[in-house]
């Protein structure tokens, strides 16, 4: 389904910068992959580019067979609104809306027109999200857990293609954290949602089917979950100190 084909990005300057160098790897339909390296590694880098808010210097994105970097500013935003689906660690939600008119904006972006319709999405997300009760409220009015589950229901309102998370928990606390991540995995098992997440937390990634370690802008390694998740988040630590992970990164903890 996401194809990425010897994929570069060189930044220019008084000293050129290469962030990555050569990355190639598929995502399957229905897959949950991990992006996980040190600081600098270019793991946002290469979110932003399989986004397209940057272009790759070299190599190919293909987005089920289609190359969204080679399409124009008004294809592209169109080829954004129709396939992607984002969820930040800063939430980036509009505090002048309600939480249902914030769920619902990409539908209204893309020109949906009928009410009745966006309506029904809208309450059909929100049963899955345990956002019933809190739609008419103000996005000021939310916890850190309730911010974050409003930003998934607005990231799978249009059915995405592929939704890309960028340190999705990186400002929740744990109880609201474990909240969101049984969320996403209940999405992509139940809906066959295909995720792309890129973080530093080990317990975070052990909910992912596969993770792709990033080091120096190469592909360094990659490990599949299995059937045991306690096993995985195990490997997932070895990796990450072969990598020079910091403290967050190798936390001993018990999952939940």
């Amino acid at each position: 389904m996401l194809t990425v084909t010897n994929v570069s990005k060189t930044y220019s300057g008084k000293v050129a910068y290469r962030a990555l160098e050569d990355v190639s790897f598929d995502v399957a339909k229905g897959e949950y992959v991990g992006i996980m390296g040190p600081s600098g590694s270019g793991k946002t880098t290469l979110l932003n580019i399989i986004s397209t808010i940057d272009a790759p210097t070299s190599g190919q994105v293909l987005l089920d067979g289609k190359s969204p970097h080679q399409l124009k500013e008004q294809e592209l935003s169109t080829f954004r609104s129709s396939n992607l689906g984002f969820v930040f660690q800063d939430f980036q939600l509009l505090d002048t809306l309600t939480v249902a008119e914030n769920i619902v904006l990409p539908l209204t972006l893309a020109g949906e027109t009928s009410i009745s319709g966006m309506q029904e999405k809208v309450k059909s997300i929100a049963e899955k999200l345990h956002l019933n009760d809190l739609l008419d409220k103000r996005t000021y009015e939310l916890s850190g857990g309730q911010f974050q589950r409003t930003a998934i229901g607005r990231a799978l309102i249009h059915k995405p293609k592929l939704v890309l998370a960028d340190e999705p928990t990186g400002n929740l606390d744990s109880k609201a954290t474990g909240d969101v991540m049984e969320l996403l995995h209940k999405m992509n098992k139940e809906e066959g949602t295909t995720l792309l997440m890129v973080t530093h937390d080990a317990v975070v990634a052990s909910y992912c089917d596969r993770i792709l370690f990033i080091k120096d802008g190469k592909l360094f390694n990659e490990i599949y979950k299995g059937d045991n998740r306690e096993s995985f988040y195990q490997n997932i630590v070895q990796v990450l100190s072969l990598l020079g992970g910091d403290n967050r990164d190798l936390s001993s903890v018990r999952l939940p």
